[in-house]
Order: structure tokens, then sequence, then C-alpha cells
């Protein structure tokens, strides 16, 4: 009896002590920050960094700009030259 009882405990306390461990693993983690893509750009990676930031096919970011611009009259052409100019260019490739 007195076995058993010691190995729920052992049990427990191995079962907490893990998610003690995980959550303080999340929060270590480094936030995730938007960068301009060095792999997946066409003209300054503005599209492909944003597409990497939410797990998008780079692909429909654009063709999604590209309607955005259509229809607001070009603004997103500057839109898309202030997120050159603010956002920063990536220094190593995602992991």
């Amino acid at each position: 009896m007195k076995n058993i009882d010691i190995t729920k405990k052992i049990h427990i306390f191995v079962v907490r002590f893990d998610k003690l461990l995980t959550q303080k693993q999340k929060k270590m983690e480094q936030p995730k920050r938007l960068y301009r893509s060095s792999t997946e750009k066409m003209i300054g990676g503005v599209c492909g960094g944003i597409a990497e930031y939410f797990t998008l096919d780079p692909t429909l970011v654009r063709i999604g700009y590209i309607l955005l611009s259509l229809f607001t009259v070009f603004s997103g052409v500057f839109a898309y030259l202030i997120l050159w100019i603010v956002v920063p260019k990536q220094k190593s490739l995602p992991q």
C-alpha cells in the first residue's frame, strides 16, 4: 500500500515539474518578429516577410497585396514603400 502511494506522489511531482518547465521554456522563447524575407522576395521582401510571419504562402500574400492596391487607388504602393523602409531585413535563415 505504501509503495503505491509513494509512486503516485512521485508521478504527480514529475507531472507538475514537467508542466513548470514547459511554462518557463515558453516564457523564455523569443517573441515573433516581422522581418523582410531574404529568401521569399520579389522586390523588397515585404510580402514574403508577412507570409513567413503568418505562415502563409507568399504568392497568396502577393495576390492579396495587388488586389488591395488596385481597390485602394494604389495607396498600397505607399504602404509597401513605408514597410520596405521600416521593417528590418532578415539576417539569418528562418528555422
